[in-house]
Protein backbone atom coordinates (compact mmCIF):
# COMPACT_ATOMS: atom_id res chain seq x y z
CA UNK A 1 0.00 0.00 0.00
CA UNK A 2 1.24 3.45 -0.86
CA UNK A 3 1.07 6.33 1.58
CA UNK A 4 2.47 9.83 1.88
CA UNK A 5 4.31 8.72 5.02
CA UNK A 6 6.01 5.82 3.23
CA UNK A 7 7.00 8.09 0.32
CA UNK A 8 8.44 10.66 2.75
CA UNK A 9 10.59 7.96 4.40
CA UNK A 10 11.87 6.78 1.02
CA UNK A 11 12.66 10.35 -0.04
CA UNK A 12 14.84 10.81 3.06
CA UNK A 13 16.91 7.77 2.02
CA UNK A 14 17.42 8.80 -1.61
CA UNK A 15 21.03 9.54 -2.56
CA UNK A 16 19.87 12.52 -4.65
CA UNK A 17 18.67 15.41 -2.46
CA UNK A 18 17.76 17.33 -5.62
CA UNK A 19 15.38 14.58 -6.79
CA UNK A 20 13.83 14.23 -3.32
CA UNK A 21 13.27 18.00 -3.18
CA UNK A 22 11.64 18.08 -6.63
CA UNK A 23 9.23 15.27 -5.71
CA UNK A 24 8.35 17.01 -2.42
CA UNK A 25 7.72 20.31 -4.22
CA UNK A 26 5.50 18.67 -6.87
CA UNK A 27 2.92 16.59 -4.97
CA UNK A 28 0.52 14.41 -6.92
CA UNK A 29 3.06 13.29 -9.52
CA UNK A 30 5.11 10.51 -7.86
CA UNK A 31 3.27 7.77 -6.01
CA UNK A 32 6.31 5.67 -5.09
CA UNK A 33 10.06 5.60 -5.61
CA UNK A 34 12.70 3.01 -4.89
CA UNK A 35 16.46 3.05 -5.21
CA UNK A 36 17.50 0.33 -2.77
CA UNK A 37 15.98 -2.87 -4.08
CA UNK A 38 14.85 -3.02 -7.60
CA UNK A 39 16.41 -2.64 -10.95
CA UNK A 40 20.17 -2.64 -11.33
CA UNK A 41 22.26 -1.26 -14.14
CA UNK A 42 25.90 -1.54 -15.05
CA UNK A 43 26.52 1.49 -12.82
CA UNK A 44 24.53 0.27 -9.80
CA UNK A 45 20.96 0.60 -8.61
CA UNK A 46 18.45 2.41 -10.80
CA UNK A 47 15.77 4.80 -9.64
CA UNK A 48 12.38 3.08 -9.99
CA UNK A 49 9.55 5.64 -10.00
CA UNK A 50 5.81 4.92 -10.09
CA UNK A 51 3.70 7.87 -11.20
CA UNK A 52 0.38 8.68 -9.56
CA UNK A 53 -2.81 7.46 -11.24
CA UNK A 54 -3.81 9.97 -13.88
CA UNK A 55 -0.18 10.86 -14.73
CA UNK A 56 2.05 9.61 -17.53
CA UNK A 57 5.44 10.31 -19.00
CA UNK A 58 5.22 13.00 -21.64
CA UNK A 59 7.63 11.28 -23.99
CA UNK A 60 7.11 8.84 -26.85
CA UNK A 61 6.80 5.95 -24.38
CA UNK A 62 3.82 7.36 -22.41
CA UNK A 63 4.47 4.98 -19.50
CA UNK A 64 3.40 5.25 -15.87
CA UNK A 65 6.86 4.34 -14.58
CA UNK A 66 10.38 5.72 -14.84
CA UNK A 67 13.42 3.47 -14.47
CA UNK A 68 16.69 5.30 -14.89
CA UNK A 69 20.18 4.92 -13.40
CA UNK A 70 20.79 8.64 -12.81
CA UNK A 71 18.72 11.15 -10.84
CA UNK A 72 19.29 13.74 -13.58
CA UNK A 73 17.62 11.41 -16.10
CA UNK A 74 14.65 10.90 -13.77
CA UNK A 75 14.30 14.66 -13.29
CA UNK A 76 14.37 15.24 -17.05
CA UNK A 77 11.52 12.77 -17.54
CA UNK A 78 9.55 14.09 -14.54
CA UNK A 79 9.60 17.51 -16.20
CA UNK A 80 7.59 16.02 -19.08
CA UNK A 81 4.87 14.33 -16.99
CA UNK A 82 1.35 15.11 -18.11
CA UNK A 83 -2.22 14.08 -17.36
CA UNK A 84 -3.27 10.62 -18.55
CA UNK A 85 -6.76 9.54 -19.54
CA UNK A 86 -6.04 5.87 -20.31
CA UNK A 87 -8.55 3.26 -19.16
CA UNK A 88 -6.23 2.00 -16.40
CA UNK A 89 -5.80 5.48 -14.92
CA UNK A 90 -9.53 6.22 -15.22
CA UNK A 91 -10.38 2.97 -13.39
CA UNK A 92 -7.83 3.65 -10.63
CA UNK A 93 -9.01 7.23 -10.15
CA UNK A 94 -12.64 6.03 -9.93
CA UNK A 95 -11.66 3.34 -7.42
CA UNK A 96 -9.78 5.85 -5.30
CA UNK A 97 -12.68 8.31 -5.39
CA UNK A 98 -15.02 5.59 -4.09
CA UNK A 99 -12.69 4.39 -1.32
CA UNK A 100 -13.37 6.00 2.06
CA UNK A 101 -10.40 7.70 3.70
CA UNK A 102 -9.53 7.14 7.33
CA UNK A 103 -11.24 10.42 8.22
CA UNK A 104 -14.53 9.35 6.60
CA UNK A 105 -14.45 5.62 7.39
Amino acid sequence: MFSAETLAKKLRRLPSRRLAKWITEHPGIVLDIDHEDGFTTETGMAYDVLLCPGKTRGDEYALHTIIEPRAADVLAILATVQDCACAGCADELRRCANTPTQETA
